[in-house]
């Protein structure tokens, strides 16, 4: 296939003008190689060499690179000159981006509410916004583990500790919980054993909330953990947490910015047949990666903020309305979502078979093309080998694969997210090479 790509940069003359000189940039990227373009699942370094994205961007490019119907509407925009609008205004992009995502939105959720202007780290603190609105209560409950982004506000929601190391983090009333891994069960269940004591565990961190009893505003978590590990509740623990919840006024928030899409339809939420309170996107919604598109979807009840706690600049910008919007239509057309659902089976068995030929995989994780496996030094105590999984990362990109591990380089599973679009012919080449990663890395 021929991944010449118009206007590319002229490499020879950029590599002339940079020279010797130390970069501008105040945290420069020390990963080689460069690339200069990018098409379908592949991106395109300087000499012509193509990578197959295992990760989608930063699990964002869900069409893959330069998806013909979304650059065309972007384009579009772009030529009317009106890229920003004040949301005091009205657009068709943005109304219709938003009318997009509740239609195929779970039900009750009527309502959309952009607030991309840092992608979805503003977004998960509107939701937090709404729910204290809402609800008048102030303590949040979050699994340890979870990632809901970089403001001060999420990284102390957040459950990674190491994420908040010198920096004042704000002193919200926050709860951890230990998310249900049933790799590594607290109570030592099997899925046929369980008994929810995870779930249990939530309801006595409601109780024990740090602002007083009957204060929980809502929970918010990941429906597949992104940056913690992969960790994928059995199918019918969502619905089964919201059941309590509901009986104890929390509200129940899904952080779907990593997940949208992944799991074989639009939500994670469709896959364990929850209906949530709230849903935030943003990352994959607007296909190619265009930033800023990221939002709230809500039930009408939850519609209680004024101006001055929602404003954002660049809350709505029309330029990733009008992405979020073509991605919509691309996804809702027929075949869209079978083609994706028979790449993550065939992903699924690959994966699963290489488990059988290494034993330093101790479990595949995950739906669809949301998916990944732990490294381990041994099946036995299970405990993560986060120096080979760095191996095997470094020898899938020397080999044209990218791919990523957890915990921002301190975990040991290794995130498989590729775009939406991939056939099965590339999932047969990112097994390959993975495969042949993990024997390399091995023997190390």
């Amino acid at each position: 296939m021929d991944m010449a790509v118009k206007n590319a940069p002229d490499i020879a003359a950029l590599e002339a003008k940079q020279g010797d000189m130390d970069s501008a940039l105040a945290y420069p990227a020390t990963a080689q190689p460069e690339f200069v373009a990018a098409r379908g699942c592949y991106l395109i370094e300087a000499g012509g060499k193509r990578y197959l994205d295992g990760c989608a961007g930063t699990f964002n490019i869900n069409l893959g690179y330069g998806h013909p119907a979304v650059t065309e509407a972007v384009s579009r925009v772009l030529s009317t000159g009106l890229v920003h609008l004040s949301g005091s205004f009205r657009h068709p992009e943005v109304e219709g981006a938003a009318r997009a995502l509740v239609e195929v939105a779970p039900d009750g959720l009527t309502h959309c509410h952009f607030k991309g202007s840092t992608g979805g780290s503003t977004a998960v603190e509107q939701a937090l916004r709404h729910a204290w609105a809402a609800t008048g209560k102030r303590s949040v409950i979050t699994f340890r583990g979870g990632h809901h982004g970089q403001t001060i506000a999420t990284t102390s929601v957040s459950g990674m500790p190491f994420r908040c190391n010198r920096l004042p983090i704000s002193p919200l009333p926050a709860v951890h919980v230990d998310p249900p891994d049933c790799y590594r069960c607290r109570w030592h269940r099997t899925p046929d054993t369980c008994r929810l004591e995870c779930i249990d565990a939530i309801e006595q961190a409601i109780d024990s909330a740090p602002t007083g009893e009957d204060d929980t505003a809502a929970f918010i978590g990941e429906p597949i953990l992104g940056a913690g590990g992969g960790i994928a509740p059995p199918k019918h623990w969502w619905a089964a947490l919201h059941s309590r919840l509901r009986r104890r006024g929390v509200l129940l928030a899904l952080d779907e910015v990593q997940t949208f899409g992944r799991t074989g339809s639009f939500f994670a939420a469709d896959y364990y047949d929850v209906q949530p309170d709230m849903i935030v996107v943003s990352k994959g919604i607007s296909g190619i990666g265009v930033p800023g598109a990221a939002g709230v979807l809500m039930t009408d009840s939850l519609r209680k903020l004024n101006a001055g706690e929602r404003s954002l600049t660049s809350a709505a910008s029309v330029l990733s309305m009008a992405a979020t919007r073509a991605t919509i239509e691309v996804m809702r057309a027929p075949g869209f979502f079978e083609s994706a659902r028979h790449a993550g089976n065939v992903l699924a068995e690959r994966l699963q078979s290489l488990q059988r030929d290494f034993d330093c995989i101790g479990v595949v994780r995950g739906h669809g093309l949301m998916t990944g496996i732990e490294l381990v030094k041994d099946r036995t105590s299970r405990e993560p080998d986060v120096a080979l999984a760095r191996r095997v990362i470094e020898q899938c990109a020397s080999n044209g694969l990218l791919l990523r591990t957890s915990l921002y380089d301190r975990g040991a599973f290794v995130k498989v997210r590729p775009p939406l679009v991939i056939g099965e012919d590339e999932v047969h080449e990112l097994c390959d090479k993975l495969r042949y990663a993990l024997g390399a890395a091995c023997q190390a």
